[in-house]
């Protein structure tokens, strides 16, 4: 199962409502829904741990955060989500409730916020890890160094108190949607080991996915190059 650190929530103060405005013609009613945008929270606390992970990763790693739903009914594939300056805003990417917190000097500086498309109290936000490696950059050197700085990365953000109960990162993980997915072992263009995606697992949003993962103590030479699908994605797991 997919571990991610659970001693660390943000609270999610949505503000504001949805806005709905109604025009009538000669024949016909028409209502246009406008997708609410409300300030979610302050930027600057989230870019001070982003930039601690990524400082003590140098760059490998990057926090993340994740929405999940604080009510039933609420949805989160729908999420739209901005990073706010004072004379700027810039659309964050969101998957499957998961995105990852940019590191903006400039915007920190302005006291930025976050912006998002829910309203108030919909929304609780954890912290999370995630490989900040490109998929075709990875290595059985890159996994072992990687599991190291993801413990580093948890190890920033997590209470002294909380450090004993906190999740632990145990392998990279090539994960796909459905099992049997190639992974292959290159040295150079030879192909040294030709693996599948079998062990069942869940991603960083809880769908089952199935992964071929490679921990530190992996029987595989540092410098093999790890060919990942395209459809596939890489997990700490």
């Amino acid at each position: 199962m997919r571990k991610l650190f659970i001693g660390y929530a943000f609270s999610a103060l949505l503000l504001g409502n949805s806005v709905v405005y109604a025009q009538e013609t000669e024949s016909v009613q028409t209502v246009e829904v406008k997708s609410i945008r409300v300030r979610f929270v302050s930027y600057k606390e989230s870019y001070a741990l982003a930039k601690k992970v990524q400082i003590a990763t140098s760059g490998r790693v990057a926090m993340g955060l994740m929405f999940t739903p604080a009510k039933p009914g609420v949805q989160i594939n729908d999420i739209q989500l901005w990073l706010d300056g004072e004379q700027s805003s810039t659309p964050i990417k969101v998957t499957k409730g998961i995105f990852v917190v940019p590191v903006n000097d400039e915007v920190a500086e302005q006291n930025g916020s976050y912006s998002i498309n829910k309203q108030k109290g919909e929304l609780n936000v954890r912290i999370t890890v995630l490989p900040a490696i490109a998929n075709n950059a990875w290595t059985i050197g890159k996994v072992r160094q990687s599991i190291i700085d993801a413990t580093n990365a948890i190890d920033k953000f997590t209470p002294w108190y909380q450090k004993p109960f906190a999740m632990k990162v145990n392998s990279v993980g090539v994960c796909s949607s459905e099992a049997g997915a190639p992974v292959k072992l290159m040295n150079g263009d030879v192909v040294v080991t030709a693996l599948v995606t079998s062990e069942k697992n869940t991603d960083d949003s809880g769908h089952q996915v199935y992964c071929q993962s490679f921990a530190s103590d992996a029987k595989y030479d540092d410098n093999l190059r790890i060919d990942i699908p395209d459809n596939a994605q890489v997990l700490f797991l």
